[in-house]
């Protein structure tokens, strides 16, 4: 029967916040992780960390005051940092350049309202727990494959934070010594080998005249000559065999990743989200193969791997939601 309590809170509303590299994503967000309203808006990080917030602000202000969002208990914000969340503090975000930046008392006192700061993968991996599991497991491990690779941990129902709140960094998780050096100063790390910006180099690093033929062609007629993993996907569906080799790689190389995770973590569920995973139907055979060969034979039984449905959401949702976690553990 459901009480008073659990009527409540079932008509609480939360706003999330997904500060990704060239936009930001705000919805308004019903406790059962339903999008009542969304929003994308451009925002640009060349200027100073008060004047991006700022910026930031007055979209979160336009999109609160138009949709009249009045029963609103708060604001979750994921960001791609090293953050303090019981400061609300970004410590460090290197692809901005930010150290120490107290976002949550700048949005507090800008908004007038509530705020929990996280890290966007933990984000995404809680919004996975919640819209693909639906929170019927104990155990989920979650990878965002994007232009690098993040990660979130969930134990026994609870996001998996460290006593630092730095946990969930799989993309760096060694799995070839004998690998490309990573942008965070390691060598072989998983986003290093599987990252978008790491797919682009590899074909950079192979290309010539008669490699990539399809790719190539692709490239002169989006005539930005911009490597994405979008045309990779697109040239190896179109019989690229140089781009159907890498694809085939980049599924060994998670296989040997999730292999690890698996075997260390017994998890019920493992969930790729993020732009590359799109492209699974090329990599999704070799990587489940590879896994397959990794971990404990009973583990493999019990594990699920798939790829996320919610891909394009599930970090705006995931911060809103993390928000109402935080607020009713307190």
């Amino acid at each position: 029967m459901e009480t008073n309590s659990d009527m409540k809170k079932n008509k609480e509303q939360f706003l999330g916040l997904d500060c990704g590299g060239t936009n930001i994503k705000i919805a308004l967000v019903d406790s059962e992780g339903e999008i009542l309203k969304s929003a994308i808006e451009p925002i640009s990080y060349k200027q100073s960390p008060q004047k991006v917030l700022k910026n930031i602000t007055s979209c979160v202000q336009h999109f609160m005051d138009k949709n009249c969002t009045s029963k609103i208990k708060g604001l979750g914000i994921g960001v791609a940092a090293e953050v303090d969340q019981k400061n609300g503090i970004i410590l460090n975000a290197t692809n901005l350049g930010w150290r120490n930046v107290p976002i949550a008392d700048f949005f507090t006192k800008e908004l007038g309202i509530p705020i929990n700061v996280e890290n966007d993968s933990h984000c995404a991996a809680w919004g996975s727990y919640c819209l693909d599991a639906k929170k019927k497991c104990s155990t989920l491990i979650c990878l965002t494959l994007g232009t690098g690779v993040g990660g979130g941990i969930i134990i026994g129902g609870k996001l998996y934070r460290g006593p630092n709140g730095l946990a969930g960094y799989i993309g760096h998780m060694s799995i070839s010594y004998s690998g490309r050096v990573c942008r965070c100063g390691s060598i072989g790390c998983l986003e290093s080998m599987v990252g978008a910006w790491a797919l682009s180099q590899t074909v950079k690093e192979r290309c010539s005249k008669n490699s990539f033929p399809i790719l190539r062609k692709l490239l002169r007629i989006d005539k930005q000559f911009k490597i994405t993993p979008e045309l990779i996907a697109e040239a190896a569906i179109n019989g690229d065999c140089d781009c159907q080799k890498l694809w085939n790689e980049t599924g060994k190389y998670l296989g040997i990743a999730l292999g690890s995770l698996a075997n260390i973590f017994n998890p019920e569920k493992i969930i790729l989200c993020g732009g590359i995973s799109k492209a699974g139907v090329l990599f999704l055979k070799p990587m489940l193969d590879t896994f397959k060969k990794q971990v404990f034979k009973t583990i493999f039984q019990y594990t699920e791997v798939s790829i996320s449905k919610y891909t394009d959401k599930i970090g705006v949702v995931g911060a809103a939601l993390l928000f109402m976690d935080v607020i009713y553990e307190r």
